[in-house]
């Protein structure tokens, strides 16, 4: 056999001993899949806890003689009951804190009266609906006593009409300004639904707007 016979013979050997050792190693040492993510009802009960984020309000969280109280409260601490952990709520009084909460990643369920809107839907997953309302103007009733409640969107101008800021009602007005430029509105931080409310029983501003369900 020539030099060059065996040399191709041995170079031939050594590459099935090398690919040999490849797949035997393979076998030996089988490469590890990475870790699946828990789902977000698998991080609840991983860490035996539901952090929420709930409103300050008569329709979903508040404090009564006997403690914790609320429609809302009482579908979550049923629902952590059912999951077998405990309930963490973080109580904000304004929807724009709820928002700014959630899309920092703050808690895993955010039950403060959001309305579900398509600006919205853009950054936050929403569940099923359970209740529908309307939004409606709340104007003092000594307006329908001198005729000046207004009873059009034309009405309304002149008028002091105050939302809070981040609000679904700021961004129906917003909507409503496009087709109506003379409408005007202020938008004010830091108020809840129901201060406004008080606002406007108050006489200190003219007009709200606010879901059926809380007024």
């Amino acid at each position: 056999m020539h030099r060059d016979q065996v040399r191709n013979v041995i170079i031939v050997a050594i590459l099935f001993f090398a690919l040999g050792f490849f797949v035997s190693t393979l076998e030996i040492f089988p490469l590890d899949k990475p870790p699946k993510p828990l789902t977000p009802l698998e991080k609840i009960k991983a860490k035996n806890q539901l952090d929420v984020i709930i409103l300050n309000s008569p329709t979903s969280y508040f404090l009564d003689s006997d403690g914790a109280a609320g429609y809302e409260y009482d579908l979550l601490a049923a629902y952590a009951a059912h999951l077998e952990v405990d309930l963490n709520i973080s109580v904000v009084t304004t929807v724009a804190q709820a928002i700014e909460k959630s899309v920092n990643g703050i808690g895993d369920i955010t039950s403060a009266a959001i309305t579900k809107t398509p600006e919205r839907e853009a950054y936050l997953h929403f569940g099923p609906s359970y209740y529908q309302v309307k939004e409606q103007v709340i104007c003092h009733k000594d307006r329908y006593k001198n005729g000046t409640f207004p009873k059009s969107i034309g009405d309304l101008n002149g008028l002091n009409l105050v939302v809070g800021n981040n609000t679904s009602y700021e961004e129906s007005l917003r909507l409503l300004q496009y087709e109506n430029p003379d409408l005007n509105y202020t938008v004010i931080e830091g108020y809840s639904t129901e201060q406004l409310l008080e606002a406007v029983w108050e006489k200190e501003i003219d007009c709200t707007v606010a879901d059926s369900n809380i007024y």
